[in-house]
């Protein structure tokens, strides 16, 4: 199969996966938080993808120091990320922060093009700046910018979603970097469980006195559909970095478009209006992903 092919199915799933996961997500944010939300989708998820790998009778790989260090700050990384972006929606203004967050995308083009020397064709170039351009419009609403424009706005969740750009940015081309050449299911399941098992030194650390595992019954109806949802987004990026070479900025452009889903699913279900500023960034993100496959 074509290699942008594979780029292009992989970072969709990306997008799929978070986009609808995000949206039925709410619910169980809503009950439990977003803390706690985050530890159970990891960990069932990688429950559930350690399932398949021995159901699959996959053999397990050569396992060195170095790789296990590398997996765990990965999953560091990529958990301190969540942390901060959950932070900066919490204190910040979401027209002011969102975007912010959302350029990690961006960031990531940048280090896989300067730091990892991948090489872009035009159309990809093109569709690329387009499907960032998408998520920065579809992550902005200039109207509650205006009526929340101060200076306590613009300094109040910036320096966390600063801090989200730079961590997922990061996260992302090397991520892609490390399951290049490896057993990557194995290695996705290893990232996951052991960001859930940080995710949960990290609840006892800050909630003191505090049960992890109560309300979980409350919403496991909701959390395990949530947690597939996510797995198979993580799944399908971290094929797609596999299998593929020069494809890290596509993947991950798309993969982070994950608000075109969850604005549809919003106007479907919740009969929320679709805003012309919106509807000209899914139209940029469509737009930019036809252009790529070219």
């Amino acid at each position: 199969m074509n290699h942008f092919l594979i780029a292009l199915i992989a970072g969709i799933s990306g997008m799929l996966g978070w986009g609808i996961s995000d949206f039925f997500a709410k619910k169980t944010i809503d009950k439990i938080g977003s803390l706690k939300t985050l530890i159970g989708m990891q960990i069932i998820g990688g429950l559930l993808l350690l399932v398949y790998f021995l159901l699959s009778k996959s053999a397990f790989p050569t396992i060195t120091g170095a790789m296990l260090f590398y997996a765990s700050a990965l999953a560091l990384l990529d958990g301190a990320g969540y942390l901060f972006l959950y932070r900066a929606f919490q204190k910040g203004v979401i027209s002011i922060v969102s975007p912010i967050a959302a350029s990690a995308a961006g960031f990531s083009v940048i280090i896989a093009v300067f730091l990892f020397k991948e090489s872009l064709s035009l159309f990809g170039l093109i569709g690329v700046i387009l499907i960032f351009l998408g998520i920065l419009i579809t992550s902005t609403d200039v109207r509650d910018f205006k009526k929340s424009f101060s200076k306590a706005n613009l300094s109040n969740g910036v320096p966390e979603a600063i801090a989200v750009m730079i961590l997922l940015g990061l996260w992302f081309p090397l991520w892609d970097r490390f399951v290049g050449d490896k057993e990557w299911l194995f290695w996705l399941i290893l990232l996951k469980l052991i960001m859930g098992m940080m995710l949960c030194l990290y609840f006892y650390i800050t909630n003191k006195g505090q049960k992890l595992i109560s309300g979980y019954k409350s919403v496991i109806k909701i959390l395990v559909p949530v947690a597939i949802l996510d797995a198979l987004a993580y799944l399908g990026t971290t094929w797609g970095y596999s299998v593929t070479a020069n494809t890290t900025s596509l993947i991950t452009v798309i993969a982070n478009a994950y608000s075109l889903p969850t604005i549809i699913l919003a106007y479907f279900f919740l009969k929320e209006r679709i805003s012309k500023q919106q509807a000209l960034g899914i139209a940029s993100i469509i737009g930019g992903i036809i252009i790529s496959s070219l």
